[in-house]
């Protein structure tokens, strides 16, 4: 060991010595927490572990959302905030009820409390049931509760506003009203109702007696009388509520608006702006540069190594040149600026998915931020909920799409082969694609799937994560044995030429569990390919309602009437387009955002 050695050592030895005491004392914090709850959880929340009001939308379907657990409420409840962007797992074991006094088509009983009950009073999950008071009800909730010796795992909450009762809604996995009709048949009602708020918020409603008492285990409300998984539960209980409210066959989502409101801060000289761009990948932030520079100011890059990685001492420098900068990604690049900024700079970041599953929003000081730009609704709302990111300083602003001038028009056999676009991680959804590929061929031989991107084995990171890759060669291996699967895929490697794989693709599939956007669906249609997507959640915020479809039975079947037609396929596929062009063009989205780095309308 020599001399130089030593100060690594030691810098090694306290790093780990402070993790080891933030581990402790956030294991002490967490033992205290349920301590505090134990025997009293229907006691009220604490306002600090409540989301901050949002104002409602005029959409019902943006206000209440199919949303990943709610932060705050997960750290009160569960003595730990839970980080995820999957808001269609709904894999906890709560059920939530209304309640009022004398009961009514949502809302049960008080009377009929402790019954219901009954058979979920021993559960250990520190949060199994949350019933909603109306105001006359609440003291009478909590009585029968106590009489009944149900302390734990039960919260009481009154007459909660939108953003809290979406929030409830986050943790739950079922909801049941006491109305007395078949689960499959249930009606939803007006939009103001409890059941159409919980099924656009991604919670599946079924119909429960007041005379019997609920199911230990929340799933056996949905599955299988409603789907044969929660997560499909799910994406039926919202597409179901997007029927409601919406024509399928014509409906266009209202996307984004140039957000004129976020054109501030710009610098009152009318000399080019020196603009840093700072993050870890690139890869979505190259047409902006370009056009930056295009304009004529000058742009130097702070490439970080990592989330958290960077040459801080080149970072200052570039700060003390900046005028503007621009964070792409939400992630250690803008917790690192926001903690620096002077007062005459303008801080601009962009959040796309990844960021919400990590603590780095949380450490933002969002006050030094001048505009938060969101690739997608449903994520821009979840930030909003779980940090302190203020929402008159945010937008919706989705990844630019190319498109094509022209584009070579595709045989009429091109309608039968599907293509995916990434089947890595599992998320994905190569199961659910080869599944909807399976009923296709039972019924026509001719359709196959094109598989575009690295194979599993390709992933280093791969042979860590077991449980992906137990899931890869599950489906790998049933590519191989089942005879309707094995000539029917093919695997185009990885590579930049995406143009020549869409012109042999006619069908543009997104089968994931939850994306922000997912590049395959819009690009497809640029190149001519008719896009097909499961509704995961905020799906339909970015495209129109025909095309999702809550499972691959649905998904397929829909697949078949268009395509069994070269007519039919080929309308479809140029209403496609033609949405893309007007809602996610180059021009359009590179426009409002160097307007938003600017500060001032660029063109």
């Amino acid at each position: 060991m020599n001399n130089f050695e030593i100060p690594r050592i030691v810098r090694g030895v306290k790093t780990r010595a402070q993790r080891y005491a933030r581990d402790a004392q956030a294991g002490s914090a967490r033992a205290l927490h349920l301590l505090k709850q134990r025997g009293d959880l229907n006691s009220h929340v604490p306002e600090e572990y409540w989301p901050s009001p949002q104002p409602d939308s005029a959409d019902p379907l943006r206000t209440f959302l199919p949303l990943p657990p709610a932060e705050g409420l997960s750290e009160w409840f569960f003595g730990s905030a839970t980080r995820s962007n999957d808001g269609g797992a709904r894999d906890s074991n709560c059920i939530v009820l209304f309640v009022s006094v004398d009961g009514s088509e949502d809302a049960y009983p008080v009377s009929a409390l402790a019954r219901l009950l009954a058979s979920r009073r021993g559960l250990k999950d520190s949060l199994h049931t949350i019933v909603i008071t109306a105001p006359d009800a609440t003291r009478r909730a909590r009585a029968v509760l106590r009489s009944g010796r149900i302390r734990t795992g039960v919260s009481v909450v009154e007459a909660p506003d939108a953003t809290r009762l979406n929030a409830l809604f986050s943790l739950t996995s079922a909801m049941v009203i006491p109305t007395q009709v078949p689960a499959t048949e249930l009606p939803i009602n007006k939009v103001n109702s409890a059941q159409f708020k919980a099924r656009a918020a991604g919670v599946p409603v079924a119909a429960w007696p007041a005379e019997s008492p609920l199911p230990a285990m929340a799933h056996e409300l949905v599955v299988p009388a409603l789907a044969a998984s929660t997560r499909i539960a799910s994406r039926i209980a919202r597409f179901q509520a997007l029927e409601q409210t919406v024509d399928i066959p014509s409906h266009r989502p209202d996307v984004w608006q140039e957000p004129t409101h976020l054109y501030h801060g710009a610098s009152t000289t009318d000399r080019p702006q020196r603009i840093v761009v700072a993050g870890h990948d690139m890869k979505f932030a190259h047409a902006g540069i370009d056009e930056l520079r295009r304009l004529g100011h000058e742009v130097q890059l702070d490439e970080w190594t990592g989330h958290a990685r960077h040459d801080e001492e080149h970072s200052n420098e570039l700060l003390d040149w900046a005028d503007v900068v621009w964070c792409e990604w939400t992630l250690g690049n803008a917790a690192w600026y926001s903690q620096r900024m002077s007062p005459g700079k303008r801080l601009v970041t962009r959040l796309h998915l990844q960021e919400l599953s990590t603590a780095f929003p949380s450490t933002v000081h969002w006050e030094n931020v001048d505009a938060t730009l969101v690739v997608a609704d449903h994520v821009r709302r979840q930030l909003l909920r779980d940090s302190d990111a203020a929402e008159e300083r945010t937008a919706v602003m989705p990844n630019m799409v190319h498109i094509p001038e022209t584009v070579p028009e595709h045989a009429d056999d091109a309608r039968f082969r599907l293509g995916l676009a990434g089947m890595v991680p599992a998320r994905k959804g190569l199961r659910e694609a080869l599944d909807v590929l399976k009923a296709l061929r039972e019924v026509d031989p001719r359709y196959s799937l094109s598989l575009r991107g690295k194979r599993p084995e390709e992933y280093p990171w791969m042979a860590d994560r077991t449980g992906e890759s137990e899931y890869f060669d599950r489906e790998l291996a049933r590519i191989e044995n089942d005879p309707l699967l094995g000539d029917a895929v093919e695997f185009s490697p990885f590579g930049p030429d995406m143009s020549s794989w869409y012109q042999q693709v006619g069908v543009a599939l997104s089968t994931s569990e939850f994306e922000s956007f997912h590049f395959t669906a819009p690009d497809g249609a640029a190149h001519g390919a008719a896009p097909f997507l499961l509704s995961w959640p905020g799906a339909d915020l970015l495209y129109p309602a025909a095309w999702l479809h809550p499972d691959t039975d649905g998904l397929a079947k829909s697949i078949l009437e268009t395509t069994q037609d070269a007519v039919t396929w080929r309308t479809r596929a140029a209403e496609a387009r033609e949405f893309i062009a007007d809602t996610y063009s180059e021009p359009r989205v590179l426009d409002a955002l160097v307007s938003t780095i600017l500060g001032s309308s660029a063109s």
